[in-house]
């Protein structure tokens, strides 16, 4: 990950944090994080598909459910994602 990537995998985490503190609505919260990992153009492709793995379930949510669906509704994938992602930055931190 190059500093422009960094910062938009900071976003990521930043806006499934801004959705768990009911700042921004589910749909708007997905839509970020595909918009952040699109503009990020990573080449890694084993992250980007792991990455997808978790990001489905929650477009497959937002795709039925969009914005009516409350933290507490889907607070496990929600929180695997962002595992995931803080997981990953730290792994690049680290070196």
């Amino acid at each position: 990950m190059n500093m422009r990537q960094e910062r938009l995998w900071e976003r990521m985490i930043a806006a499934i944090d801004e959705y768990k503190a009911n700042g921004t609505g589910f749909s708007t919260m997905v839509g970020e994080l595909e918009g952040n990992l699109d503009a990020g153009e990573f080449r890694n492709r084993a992250l980007v598909d792991e990455w997808y793995r978790y990001w489905t379930d929650l477009e497959t949510i937002r795709a039925v459910a969009g914005d009516s669906v409350g933290y507490s509704d889907v607070s496990e994938v929600v929180d695997t994602m962002h595992r995931f992602l803080s997981d990953k930055l730290v792994e690049h931190r680290a070196g």
